[in-house]
Order: C-alpha cells, then sequence, then structure tokens
C-alpha cells in the first residue's frame, strides 16, 4: 500500500516511526503539512531542505532523512524477496575474531591505511550491509573524533561511505608536504635486531608517503629509491659491498632482497655452527 502523508497526523506517525520525540513530531508535523510537501518529496529530503523548514537538531534531521530514504526504497515482491535475501545476506553479530577497527585523532597515513584494510575484512566477516556502513564507521571512531567529524561536517551519517571514509581521513591525519616524508626516508637505516625481510617492510611503507614519481613522466619511480635506500642502509658493510661489487647482476630490488636474505640466513648457519648448543657440546663431550 502506498505511503499517505497529506494530514498532519500522517506526516506526525511517520515521524514518530523515525524515533522523533513525540513533542517535536506534532511540531514538524505542522511544518510539513503547512509547506504542502508530499511522500513523493520524500527522497529529495535534504539536510539544507530540513533546516530551511525550520528543523536545525541534526539527530532529528538525521533520523528524518535516514527514515525517508527507508520509506522511498520500493517494496520487494514475494518473488524477488528469495534473490534479495541471496545477494543481501543478513549482517552477523561480530565476533571477537571481527573486531571493529578503531579510528582514534592523529592517525599517521600508514595507519589510517591499515584501517582501511582491517574496515573491509570487518565487512566481509560480519557481511555487513550497505545502509549500515556510515553507522558503523561512526562507531569506529572515539569520541574526539565523532566530535570532530560533526563539527567539521553536520550531516556527513548521509553521504556515501567512500566520501566518509574521505572526510574521516582529512580529521584525523595531518597533511604533511611529501619533502618531509622524503627526508626521513632518507634517514631510513636497518636496525641491529631488524631482518631484512621487516627491513624491506618498513621502507616500502614509508616510501608510500613519499610520492615518488618521475617529474616528467609522472611513472611510479618508488621501487628504484627503495633499492637505493635499502643497500644505503644495510648495517652489514661486507653485505652492502658484496651488492655493489654485483651491480651488473643485481640490479632489481627483488633480486637484491633475495640475496641479502640468502646472506642473512647464511651467517645465521654460520653463527649456529660456531657456537652449538650446549646440548649438543654435553651430547659430543660424552661419546
Amino acid at each position: 500500500m502506498a505511503l499517505r502523508l497529506n494530514t498532519e497526523a500522517q506526516w506526525e506517525d511517520f515521524l514518530k516511526e523515525a524515533d522523533i520525540p513525540e513533542e517535536e513530531a506534532t511540531q514538524y508535523a505542522k511544518i510539513f503539512k503547512d509547506n504542502r510537501i508530499k511522500a513523493a518529496a520524500l527522497p529529495d529530503l535534504t539536510d539544507v531542505l530540513l533546516k530551511t523548514l525550520g528543523i536545525t537538531i541534526i539527530g532529528d534531521i538525521l533520523a528524518i532523512i535516514r527514515h525517508a530514504k527507508a520509506q522511498s526504497q520500493p517494496v520487494p515482491t514475494q518473488q524477488q524477496a528469495p534473490v534479495a535475501q541471496t545477494l543481501a545476506p543478513a549482517f552477523k553479530a561480530p565476533t571477537a575474531a571481527a573486531r571493529l577497527p578503531t579510528i582514534t585523532a592523529d592517525m599517521t597515513h600508514q595507519q589510517y591505511r591499515k584501517f582501511r584494510v582491517d574496515w573491509e575484512v570487518y565487512k566481509q566477516i560480519t557481511a555487513m550491509p550497505t545502509s549500515h556502513a556510515q553507522n558503523h564507521l561512526y562507531n569506529a571512531c572515539n569520541d574526539d573524533v565523532q566530535t570532530s567529524l560533526i563539527s567539521c561536517n553536520s550531516h556527513c551519517l548521509t553521504l556515501s561511505e567512500p566520501d566518509l571514509l574521505n572526510i574521516i581521513e582529512t580529521v584525523v591525519t595531518k597533511h604533511t608536504n611529501p619533502v618531509v616524508h622524503t627526508i626521513q626516508f632518507r634517514k631510513q637505516i636497518q636496525q641491529d635486531s631488524e631482518s631484512i625481510k621487516d627491513f624491506v617492510v618498513r621502507l616500502k611503507s614509508t616510501a608510500v608517503d613519499c610520492e615518488f614519481s618521475c617529474p616528467k613522466c609522472k611513472a611510479d619511480i618508488s621501487e628504484s629509491n627503495i633499492k637505493d635506500q635499502f643497500i644505503s642502509g644495510l648495517n652489514n658493510e661486507t653485505l652492502q659491498t658484496d651488492i655493489l661489487a654485483k651491480a651488473d647482476k643485481l640490479s632489481e630490488l627483488e633480486t637484491i632482497v633475495k640475496h641479502a636474505e640468502a646472506f642473512e640466513s647464511a651467517i645465521r648457519d654460520q653463527a649456529n655452527l660456531n657456537h652449538p648448543s650446549s646440548s649438543s657440546q654435553i651430547k659430543g663431550s660424552s661419546s
């Protein structure tokens, strides 16, 4: 049956269904009736329009727009219902393995990139409907971020998921000139207890914010810069010299890293040969 919104009573019922308090629902119903707004106009309701009508409470604006969108959706037929259930499985309550990732203030760009990956995993595990994404994103933010988000964009929850993710990024991360990131990148050296693999991962993660590209053709030249900094930052001078001496054979980052990992493994094996465990020593002396 088609939704009818011709009288104040009908509008009042509609607003109460949207969880608007009774007093405000009566007040808003008169506004909609006096302005001759009908059910067909529900898809056109926006925060700007509602504020023009005198509705200024953010929570009420969001509730009205959300309920209007829900009421504007076509009702599926009995034949369509099974298909809809197949394509959009019901939301599953999060388990321990599906913990909602958190968004905090002053995140680095690397931390926010990780959040985006965690967010996609969370959506897949919980089979989250697209219409719930904005609410879950808001809940993922801590109190400080929620306050900043509302201050920057009062109708943020009515935005699309990609737009909301982008706005959150601007709120929680600080823009830094790529030159600053490049300077920090050039200071990266391998730590004493850091493996070759971990060093490469750290360099690749840091290089993303440097935005390495060819000045003329704008092609991505990150790998070349990572390769140079990897060689420069190695803490084993013998390995460093060996790679430089074999520059004609070790010209690609992948081959250099494999060579360094083999060298690292050989040093570890050599240490095990020269310094056997105490149990091996005891066994050898008793024989």
